[in-house]
């Protein structure tokens, strides 16, 4: 009763394999089949199943609160095998829209009246589409059609396909500090003030998120800037590609930019080492992050200059923090009115110097007073020598 309640709770191994073989192309050694590890062959992808295990916990709570309508028609998805075919539906059909997407897959084995999607088919469509774009999963068919108020993200309205999406989500846009004009070393003045460290010195904190869409997001009210740390996920899309480029779900440049980014935050020396041991164990982050790499992936044919399309702009953000930190406080607010950092701590500086003498003259005049009421009272009230 309760797997029909649940079709998608219980996840195994084989089902983590068949996900790989949908996704990455994975061909196995044949000696690891529904075991936790491969240790027959240094060639066989499931030998890198641990570096993936945030994508897998993600994969898991996603496809655990699957709940079927069971109103009517059969369950959209009945198990794992129904939801890799629309995973797998939707990888080799860039340019078909969603609602033919939806109305042709599911009308080979469920009904579909006057060419309308059940609310069940759109949620079961939600939960594969989130699985393959790493994005976070809609709970409906509504939420993934309406703008809420302050959603940062478009929806995949119906009449789009999965390239036009992407190309609305991820929209290319050349920032003035990546710009060609600009020199290689005025661009690397940019690029290396980059680093976690820095950030950190402005009390930037990090969070990591699973959802490919919030990488470098941040939200200065909180001091908190988004990663996406399942980066193996990306490596295996680049390792399939390399054999096959349309095996590439996602825009390639937009995979290689994003691990770009990651080597930005998190330079190569021993400090960046210890901080991203320390975020693996006490924040959460995947174990992949203590292996990240990203020139290794990369074809001949791809461009080794970064023009940073994608991602510019929250990296041109986070370089404005660091040279111009936010105020910290209501004192530090107060003297905030569009004046950049330096202004606001001279303004400061200068508003404090005069509150500080202003204090000290009012405690003179003060001690004045006290003084002349002394003395006034020993000249209306003269001592008596005895």
């Amino acid at each position: 009763m309760a797997n029909s309640f649940f079709p998608l709770r219980q996840v195994g191994n084989l089902d983590l394999q068949n996900l790989g073989e949908t996704l990455w192309d994975w061909r196995f050694c044949g000696s690891c089949v529904d075991k936790p590890s491969c240790t027959a062959s240094g060639s066989c992808p499931w030998s890198r199943a641990g570096r993936l295990s945030s994508y897998w916990a993600a994969f898991k709570a996603i496809t655990k609160t699957y709940i079927p309508d069971h109103v009517g028609d059969p369950p959209a998805l009945r198990h794992h095998k129904d939801l890799l075919d629309l995973i797998k539906v939707i990888k080799d059909r860039p340019k078909t829209s969603r609602k033919d997407l939806i109305l042709e897959h599911f009308g080979r084995r469920m009904s579909i009246e006057n060419g309308r999607c059940t609310h069940d088919q759109n949620r079961a469509f939600g939960i594969a589409a989130s699985i393959l774009l790493c994005m976070a999963s809609a709970d409906s068919h509504e939420r993934m059609n309406t703008i809420e108020a302050g959603m940062p993200f478009p929806p995949w309205r119906d009449t789009l396909s999965i390239e036009t999406y992407m190309d609305e989500t991820f929209p290319q846009d050349l920032n003035a500090y990546f710009d060609y004009n600009r020199s290689y070393s005025e661009r690397g003045v940019v690029l290396g003030a980059l680093s976690v460290r820095n950030l950190q010195s402005v009390r930037i904190n990090l969070e990591a998120t699973s959802d490919i869409r919030y990488h470098l997001m941040f939200d200065n009210s909180t001091r908190v800037l988004q990663v996406f740390h399942c980066t193996s996920v990306l490596q295996e899309i680049l390792l399939a590609s390399k054999e096959n480029p349309a095996a590439s779900y996602l825009p390639q440049a937009l995979i290689l930019e994003l691990l770009d980014t990651m080597q930005l935050l998190f330079p190569p020396n021993q400090e960046t080492s210890d901080l991203r041991g320390s975020l693996v164990r006490r924040q959460g982050f995947d174990a992949d992050l203590l292996f990240n790499e990203s020139a290794g992936f990369r074809r001949h044919d791809d461009l080794m200059e970064v023009t940073y399309a994608y991602f510019g702009n929250r990296l041109a953000r986070l370089y404005d923090e660091l040279k111009d930190p936010s105020p910290r406080n209501w004192f530090e607010r107060l003297f905030e009115g569009g004046t950049k950092s330096a202004e606001r701590k001279m303004l400061m500086a200068t508003t404090i110097g005069v509150f500080i003498a202003v204090t000290i003259g009012l405690l003179g005049l003060v001690i004045a007073g006290f003084q002349a009421w002394v003395g006034y009272q020993q000249w209306k009230h003269p001592v008596k020598d005895q």
